[in-house]
């Protein structure tokens, strides 16, 4: 009996690679005092735990993958985790299973420049809170997802036949109930004048039939992804039959049922992605973040319960209704999409360049010219703030140059008191910078999660702002500077230094 239980502890203590399920014990908790710092910072609602789990716990970041304010917030839980916790990788949606970032690396700088800059990757939406942990504290971020079932795209158009099946369910309930007030209403939709007119008379109609009512809320609310497709099928079945009566062409059809085949990948996904997270537990137990869409969140929690895993779900504020002034626009996330930069398009993307949730973009060659450039410009701020002197402040040709890219020293000029400008080029083209400090804006701090905080109220400041059409021209927020930057001098300074982002 005595040799037995030896054996045993012998097996548990890692002593041997044999995994057996009744090693594992109850997962440690992340303690009152963390969770008391987390709820204080203002930045997450604690949406649900279990604790009663043999493994993890696992911290759930669910997120709406366009949000720069997001990703800056997550990064933020993910530091103080890191301090308190002992939080050190992540498990992520959109990198497939046996991809890491282990091995990528950035071109060599300054540690207080390539700080800047990895912040400036982050705030400006190039790259994401993983992405952002892995570069400042060598988190180990993994994949959990199968290339097959992340390549399931939504349907362009699936928004407006959802609409007309909702629509005609409405038709079918109530047609005879309501033969004169049913076509005055649909009448009335079809010749709104704008959004907000046809939200509303949309609205006005669905309540006329509490089923078909419930069915859209169930559809747009943040439902499970089986609860959605489950009852998607069930508006499919009632409408059908009247399909060609109503003039529902096949096509629309088939685009619901694409919708459809959409929502089911997506209930396989949260499964892959589940097991992978529970694989990577049962290999090394302990805390590690994972990060989803919000879509996911309920079928990963349901997995997890029955899995024995110990789970916290962290809701950011930035998933709050309203808060998109920071979001990146329609267009900077199909770029995101195709693992492009995000601010460097047009002609200005041409230089830095040359060559579902976003795929991560370390390694890309235009993600190290952009880190390049910030970091040149993290040069200049800091020479500029020392002891009054002219341009170039004492920087020499070595400090003026990283990578390929470096900045001529006769081109630093001051337009005025406020401003500094200067050329930056890669050998073959040639940038125009031009940066103002921002009045009463705060210079980010030297600690990295002070200037993630300072980072996550500036973009809770954030207005809606339109953007340039001239693909020649880019105005973004750097540290406390407003940047303008072109390919041509006397359009860089002109340019508005309040037209920032």
């Amino acid at each position: 009996m005595k040799k037995v239980k030896t054996i045993k502890v012998w097996l548990c203590t890692g002593l041997t690679v044999l995994a057996l399920a009744g090693c594992a014990v109850k997962a440690k908790s992340i303690d009152a005092q963390t969770l008391e710092m987390i709820a204080e910072s203002g930045y997450f609602t604690l949406a649900s735990r279990n604790e009663t789990g043999r493994y993890g716990p696992v911290v759930i970041l669910p997120e709406r993958h366009s949000s720069r304010l997001i990703q800056a917030e997550e990064a933020y839980l993910m530091d103080l985790l890191a301090e308190n916790s002992g939080l050190a990788r992540v498990a992520l949606e959109g990198m497939f299973q046996g991809e890491t970032f282990d091995g990528t690396t950035l071109l060599d700088t300054g540690e207080q420049e390539r700080t800047q800059a990895i912040l400036w990757l982050l705030e400006s939406g190039e790259i994401t809170a993983p992405e952002f942990m892995y570069l400042a504290k060598n988190f180990r971020v993994f994949g959990i997802e199968k290339p097959e079932e992340y390549g399931v795209e939504f349907p362009d158009s699936a928004g407006y036949a959802l609409d007309t099946y909702l629509l005609s369910s409405v038709i079918i309930d109530k047609e005879r109930e309501m033969p004169d007030i049913l076509p005055r209403a649909l009448d009335r939709l079809k010749t709104a004048g704008d959004a907000e007119s046809y939200l509303r008379y949309f609205s006005e109609l669905l309540d006329l039939n509490p089923w078909t009512k419930e069915t859209y809320e169930i559809i747009t609310s943040i439902s499970s992804t089986e609860e959605i497709s489950k009852r998607l099928r069930k508006l499919l079945n009632k409408v059908d039959p009247y399909r060609k009566r109503l003039g529902i062409s096949g096509d629309m059809r088939e685009v619901l049922l694409e919708y459809v085949k959409f929502l089911d990948t997506a209930i396989k996904r949260s499964d892959t992605m589940s097991r992978a997270v529970e694989a990577e537990l049962r290999k090394e137990n302990g805390i590690m973040a994972m990060v989803i869409g919000a879509d996911h969140t309920e079928d990963v929690e349901k997995y997890f319960v029955s899995a024995k895993i110990s789970y916290y779900v962290f809701e950011p504020y930035g998933m709050e209704s309203g808060v998109y002034a920071s979001d990146l626009t329609n267009e900077q996330y199909s770029r995101k999409l195709e693992q492009r930069s995000v601010l460097m398009d047009g002609e200005i993307f041409r230089i830095l360049e040359q060559q579902r949730k976003p795929r991560h973009v370390l390694g890309k060659v235009w993600l190290n010219n952009s880190f390049s450039l910030a970091a040149l410009m993290a040069t200049v701020i800091r020479a500029a703030s020392g002891p009054p002197r002219s341009p170039p402040y004492g920087l020499d040709s070595e400090a003026l140059m990283v990578g390929n890219f470096r900045i001529f020293a006769d081109s630093i000029t001051e337009p005025d008191d406020n401003t500094i400008m200067f050329r930056i080029t890669n050998g073959i083209e040639d940038l125009y910078v031009k940066m103002a400090k921002k009045p009463g804006a705060e210079e980010r701090s030297s600690n990295l999660r002070t200037a993630l905080r300072q980072m996550i109220d500036s973009l809770h400041q954030q207005k809606y702002r339109g953007v340039s059409e001239d693909a020649a021209i880019r105005a973004f927020n750097f540290d406390n500077y407003a940047v303008v930057m072109g390919t041509g001098y006397r359009a860089v300074l002109d340019h508005s230094m309040t037209d920032t982002r």
